[in-house]
């Protein structure tokens, strides 16, 4: 049986920490056969809020097998007015550790509208995707529509 476990702690409106855990099995290739493996994944997250305003952050390492991988990501977003909220944010992951030029880097910028107070939003993001090692040009426009009913 696979094991996840999620903690959130908020001692006060504008602030939260949290840590997770997840601890399992997984099906890899090993020498072109199939093999279960231990995957194993921890991970922390802040998050800071004010009126208009926020700040949030995670972390993420994990195992499957022999592979170790790890990421993490930072955004910013600000509310202009109560409908309408720019975003920002970075965020990097390296699949395996052990290996050399493979980490990938996004920086996202968007914006989300907000149609009904809390129960519909707009967004639409522009994704700078970069990588190491060789690059392709995968930049992308995405959009998308959330209706919470």
């Amino acid at each position: 049986k696979d094991i996840d476990a999620r903690l959130v702690f908020k001692p006060v409106k504008e602030f939260s920490g949290g840590i997770s855990w997840y601890s399992g099995m997984n099906t890899v290739m090993k020498n072109s056969q199939k093999a279960d493996a231990k995957k194993d994944r921890i991970g922390g997250e802040l998050k800071i809020e004010k009126e208009k305003g926020f700040i949030k952050g995670e972390y993420i390492s994990g195992k499957d097998g022999d592979v170790k991988s790890a990421g993490w990501y930072a955004r910013v977003g600000y509310k202009l007015i109560p409908e309408l909220q720019l975003i920002c944010q970075y965020e990097q992951w390296d699949p395996d550790r052990g290996v050399g030029d493979n980490r990938a880097s996004i920086l996202t910028l968007g914006t989300n509208l907000f149609l009904d107070g809390k129960n519909a939003k707009v967004q639409l993001n522009y994704l700078f995707v970069g990588e190491e090692g060789t690059a392709v040009v995968n930049n992308k426009l995405m959009g998308q529509v959330q209706i919470m009913f």
